[in-house]
């Protein structure tokens, strides 16, 4: 192999190794202390919403900085005024809040862009991320019909993913990261 080959295949191995997702933001951007406690710095929100013959529906986590979190079902008014169903609640560890932080880290959420995936003009569904100002947007999934939103993602990526900086991957981690910490038993009427 020639010195220019090798030179070459190392500087692509290094941007490869080096993309989106591998370089990772600091986990001490998502996190901060209260008494002795680390919290979230803000409030972190996963939004999957749809339009339809209903309006706008879907289904919303909140986890406050403090560990707390709630999953409702919503659906916005005809004024405009968005009704909330709580479903389950609970609230997270500090390791819990620490691995959460960990993963939009690692997912660099803080580069998502405000915008990714195809807008869709009839019945847009769509995915939210936000923490604190940061709000970065998932458009043109199909419908889902039960399963995981991360997991409906994965599915609904499109074949030439690795060409959008592995946008859909990155929010699809982020998305089962919320899931599988934000779990409990279902509230009882």
């Amino acid at each position: 192999m020639s010195t220019r080959r090798g030179i070459t295949t190392g500087l692509v191995l290094a941007a490869v190794l080096a993309g989106p997702g591998l370089a990772a933001d600091d986990p001490a951007t998502y996190l901060t202390e209260n008494e002795g406690r680390k919290v979230l710095k803000e409030p972190l929100t996963v939004r999957e919403g749809q339009v339809g013959i209903a309006g706008l529906t879907g289904t919303v986590w909140t986890v406050e900085p403090s560990g707390e979190w709630k999953y409702s079902r919503f659906r916005r008014n005809r004024d405009g005024s968005e009704h909330l169903t709580p479903i389950r609640g609970g609230t997270l560890s500090a390791a819990e809040l620490e691995d959460l932080a960990k993963s939009l880290a690692r997912r660099e959420f803080s580069t998502l862009p405000e915008k990714a995936g195809r807008e869709v003009k009839v019945n847009p569904h769509n995915v939210t991320i936000k923490f604190g100002k940061k709000a970065a947007t998932l458009e043109g999934l199909p419908p889902r019909r039960g399963g995981s939103v991360a997991e409906h993602v994965r599915k609904s990526a499109p074949q030439n993913e690795a060409a959008d900086s592995g946008v859909w991957n990155r929010f699809a981690h982020i998305l089962e990261a919320v899931e599988s910490r934000c779990r409990a038993p279902e509230k009882t009427p």
